[in-house]
């Protein structure tokens, strides 16, 4: 069972929550860069699998440095951040 971080957010109290237009020009900058970043994501994407595929099921319930926040918590954040950069 997965915990909501403290303040019913995805987001830590205190945190800055980010600015959607400056996210979507922060993505258009990488403009001629792009293959390059992709294929960087690639190969740190295949490597976090790599880990996460080792996990246990103790281990997906360990805490993490973040406050109330779970290994599989901050996967599931990564996988959010995953959906919306697909959604743009």
């Amino acid at each position: 069972m997965s915990r909501i971080p403290p303040g019913g957010t995805n987001y830590p109290p205190g945190a800055l929550k980010p600015n959607f237009d400056e996210q979507i020009d922060q993505i258009r900058a990488v403009g001629p860069n792009l293959p390059d970043l992709l294929q960087a994501l690639r190969v740190e994407r295949l490597a976090l699998l790599a880990i996460l595929d080792a996990l246990g099921p103790d281990d997906w319930r360990r805490e993490t440095p973040c406050p109330a926040w779970t290994v599989h918590d901050l996967v599931l954040h990564l996988l959010g951040d995953d959906f919306g950069v697909l959604s743009i």
